[in-house]
C-alpha cells in the first residue's frame, strides 16, 4: 500500500475511534424518571421501579432493550402497567406507568383468577376461600388458563385478549348514563355494576361474545373481535330505545348482532317472551 494510503486510512481509524468516543460520552444513560399517572397512587417507590427495569446507567441510549425492560416490571409486579418507556432527551428517559384494577374473575383450576381489562393475573384466590364480588365473571372454560398459570402471566387467545381490553373501552367511551341533566360516560364501577358475565363461544367459522347485563338483557355478539366498539354502542342504542322506555314492561329479552349470508351485520332484539318460539 503506498505511503498517501496508509496515512488515509489512519485518519480514518482515528476518526471512527474519536466519534465512537464521543458518540458514547454524549449519548449515553445518565437520568431514569418514574412517571405516574391515572387516579390511582401506585405503591411502588420509583427506584423499585427503575431497578426492576434493568436499564443500567451509562448505555448508549439508542441501544436500551425497552420492551425487555417492559416485561422486567410487568413480570414482577401485577398490578402496575407499563404504559411506555420514552426518551427525554440525549441522556433521559421516562418510565410511564399506572396502576393496573380488578375488573374480571373466573373460576378454573380451583382457583378463582382475578384479571384487568388486559387479561393479566392480578390476583390467585383458593375456590375455597370468600368468591370475588363486584367483578364481572367470565363463565369458567371460556379462557382454558394452564395449571401452571401465575401471577402476573397473561391469558387467553389473541382474538380474547382483544375482545375483552375492546369490550372495556367500548364500555368507557361509548355508553352513558344520565346524571341529572348531565351525560356522563361510564366509570370503572359503573362497568362492574351494568356487566355481570362474559362467555366466549367458538364455532366452525365464526366466534361469539355472550354478555349478560344487570337490565336482565344478554347481548349475543358475533365475531367480537372485529369493530367491537360499534357493536356495543348499537347494543346499548337498543336498550335505551326498547328496554328502558317507561312504557315498554318487557325488560329482558336477547340483543343478536350477527352477519347474514351477504356478510352484512345485522341487528335484532328478541324479548324473552319470544325466544323459544
Amino acid at each position: 500500500m503506498k505511503k498517501g494510503g496508509i496515512i488515509s486510512l489512519s485518519i480514518i481509524t482515528i476518526l471512527v475511534v474519536l466519534t465512537g468516543i464521543l458518540f458514547g460520552a454524549v449519548f449515553c444513560l445518565r437520568n431514569q424518571t418514574v412517571k405516574a399517572v391515572g387516579e390511582t397512587a401506585i405503591e411502588i417507590s420509583k427506584d423499585e421501579l427503575i431497578n426492576t427495569a434493568g436499564i443500567k446507567k451509562g448505555k448508549s441510549i439508542f441501544m436500551i432493550d425497552k420492551e425487555k425492560a417492559i416485561k422486567n416490571i410487568e413480570n414482577k409486579y401485577p398490578y402496575i402497567k407499563v404504559i411506555q418507556i420514552k426518551t427525554t432527551n440525549l441522556t433521559s428517559i421516562e418510565i410511564c406507568v399506572r396502576a393496573r384494577h380488578d375488573m374480571f374473575y373466573t373460576l378454573e383450576n380451583e382457583n378463582y383468577y382475578i384479571f384487568d381489562e388486559d387479561l393479566k393475573i392480578l390476583n390467585i384466590i383458593g375456590h375455597d376461600e370468600a368468591k370475588p364480588t363486584n367483578l364481572i365473571k367470565i363463565e369458567t372454560g371460556s379462557l382454558k388458563i394452564s395449571s401452571t398459570a401465575k401471577l402476573c402471566d397473561f391469558v387467553g387467545t389473541k382474538e380474547q385478549k382483544s375482545s375483552i381490553y375492546n369490550l372495556f373501552v367500548a364500555m368507557n367511551t361509548v355508553v352513558t348514563k344520565q346524571d341529572g341533566e348531565s351525560e356522563l360516560y361510564l366509570t370503572r364501577e359503573d362497568i362492574k355494576s351494568v356487566l355481570t358475565n362474559v362467555e366466549f363461544k367458538s364455532f366452525d367459522t365464526f366466534n361469539k361474545l355472550i354478555i349478560s347485563t344487570g337490565y336482565g338483557v344478554v347481548l349475543d355478539i358475533e365475531n367480537p373481535e372485529n369493530n367491537l366498539q360499534n357493536k356495543i354502542n348499537i347494543c346499548f342504542s337498543t336498550i335505551k330505545q326498547f328496554i328502558q322506555e317507561e312504557n315498554n314492561k318487557e325488560k329482558s329479552g336477547t340483543i343478536k348482532i350477527y352477519y347474514d349470508l351477504n356478510n352484512a351485520m345485522q341487528c335484532i332484539y328478541i324479548p324473552a317472551a319470544e325466544q323459544g318460539v
